[in-house]
C-alpha cells in the first residue's frame, strides 16, 4: 500500500460518521473499507478521542395520562460545563393499521442499540384494526440510521417460561459479529415446566443464524426480572439477581455461563458498566429515624471474575434517587428519579450539576455511554 493510500485512510478515520455515509458511493473500495472491522474499530476510537464531552444515550419511559407511559430515546451530551438533549428519531417499522405501543431496550454495544417493539392494531382503521399485537426485535445504529429486524427463532417457543436478553459481540472491539442472547427459564410457579429446563438462543445478527444452548445451569437462573436485559462488557453479558446475591455472566465467545457472587448481598442494588468492567452499587438503609436516606457502596469486578475492589463509599443519598451511570473516570455518578431532576453527584452524594432534563415523571431510565460507530449488520 502506498503512502498516499495510508494517508487517505487515516483522514477517513477522523471524519464524522455522516460524512463517511456520503462517501460510500465515491469509491467501491471505500464502501468495502468502511465495512471492515479494523476500520470501524479505529474510526470509533477516533470519535471517542475527538469529543471533549461524554455522550450518553438515555432510554426512558415517562408518564403521560393519555394513552399511558411513553417510551422515548434521547442522546444526551454531557460535560462539566455543557448539557444538551437531542431527540433520536427512531425509524419505526410501522405496518399498515398498526401503531407503536411500547419500546423495550434489550441491550447496547459500540453505538448499536437492540430494541424490542410492540405493535398493536389500530381500532379506528378502515379495516377495523384486525389482527393481534406482535413484537419485533430490531437492531439499530442511530449514527448510520441502519436498522435490521432480527429473524424469529426457528425453535418452537416454550410455554410458562420467562426470558431475559443480552446484546453484544463475541470479542471486545468487534463490530461485525453482533449477537443477541435470549435465555429461557421457567416461571417460579409453573406446573408445566421442569425447574432444570433452562436454555438459551444465541442469534448472530450479521449471519442471520441461531444457535440453541442447552447446558446452562438452572441454579444460575433464579429471581431475574422477566424481559430484563444484561449489561455487556468485555465479551460478557451480565444480569443481577433480584436479591443481589449474584450476577449471571454469559460469555458470547464460548457460549458458556457462570455465576459471580456479589461482595454484599442486598436487595436494593444495581450494576453498571465502568472501567471496562462491571460496577456493583449497593444501598444500605440507615434505619430509624432516617429511613429516607441510604448509604451507598460501589464495587468494581476484577478481571479474574472472582474478586471485587471497593471503588468508594457514597454519602447519604435520598432513597428515591436512582443511580443511572458512572462517569468522569468513575468519580461521579448520574442520578435522578420521578421527584428529582437529573443530576451529577460526587462521592459524598452532593449534586455537582443539575441537568434541566425536560421529561419529568420518569418511570424507568437506562443510560449508556455513546460513541458514534459506522458498524453495519449486513455482510
Amino acid at each position: 500500500m502506498s503512502l498516499a493510500e495510508d494517508l487517505v485512510i487515516e483522514i477517513l478515520e477522523r471524519l464524522p460518521t455522516k460524512s463517511l455515509m456520503r462517501f460510500k458511493s465515491v469509491h467501491r473500495s471505500w464502501n468495502a473499507l468502511f465495512k471492515t472491522n479494523s476500520f470501524v474499530c479505529r474510526h470509533s476510537q477516533r470519535q471517542k478521542q475527538s469529543h471533549q464531552q461524554q455522550r450518553f444515550i438515555i432510554f426512558h419511559a415517562a408518564y403521560d395520562l393519555d394513552p399511558g407511559p411513553v417510551h422515548k430515546l434521547n442522546l444526551l451530551l454531557l460535560s462539566s460545563s455543557t448539557f444538551h438533549v437531542q431527540d433520536l428519531q427512531y425509524p419505526l417499522h410501522h405496518r399498515n393499521n398498526y401503531h407503536l405501543e411500547r419500546i423495550r431496550l434489550l441491550g447496547y454495544y459500540n453505538g448499536v442499540l437492540c430494541i424490542r417493539v410492540t405493535l398493536s392494531p389500530n381500532s379506528n382503521s378502515s379495516e377495523g384494526g384486525g389482527g393481534d399485537s406482535f413484537d419485533e426485535t430490531i437492531v439499530w445504529n442511530p449514527a448510520t440510521k441502519e436498522t435490521k429486524v432480527v429473524t424469529h427463532s426457528p425453535f418452537p417457543p416454550p410455554k410458562d417460561f420467562c426470558h431475559c436478553f443480552g446484546f453484544g459481540a463475541a470479542h471486545p472491539n468487534t463490530f461485525d459479529d453482533f449477537k443477541l442472547i435470549k435465555i429461557y427459564y421457567p416461571f417460579p410457579d409453573s406446573d408445566n415446566a421442569n425447574a432444570n429446563d433452562v436454555f438459551a438462543e444465541v442469534y448472530n445478527i450479521n449471519t442471520n443464524s441461531c444457535t440453541l444452548i442447552q447446558d446452562i445451569g438452572a441454579d444460575d437462573i433464579t429471581s431475574f426480572d422477566n424481559h430484563s436485559y444484561g449489561l455487556f462488557s468485555n465479551g460478557v453479558c451480565h444480569w443481577l439477581a433480584y436479591e443481589g446475591t449474584h450476577i449471571l455472566c454469559f460469555d458470547l465467545a464460548s457460549n458458556k455461563s457462570r455465576k459471580v457472587n456479589t461482595p454484599l448481598t442486598q436487595e436494593f442494588s444495581t450494576i453498571h458498566v465502568a472501567r471496562d468492567s462491571i460496577a456493583y452499587a449497593v444501598r444500605r438503609n440507615l434505619g430509624f429515624p432516617i429511613y429516607d436516606y441510604n448509604l451507598i457502596e460501589i464495587w468494581i469486578l476484577n478481571q479474574d471474575y472472582c474478586s471485587w475492589t471497593k471503588l468508594w463509599n457514597v454519602g447519604t443519598l435520598d432513597v428515591s434517587i436512582e443511580i443511572y451511570a458512572l462517569w468522569k473516570d468513575d468519580t461521579e455518578f448520574i442520578g435522578g428519579s420521578r421527584y428529582h431532576a437529573l443530576a451529577s453527584y460526587d462521592s459524598r452524594a452532593q449534586p455537582k450539576r443539575l441537568f434541566q432534563f425536560s421529561d419529568y415523571g420518569l418511570l424507568e431510565v437506562h443510560m449508556h455511554e455513546y460513541v458514534e460507530s459506522i458498524a453495519t449488520f449486513s455482510l
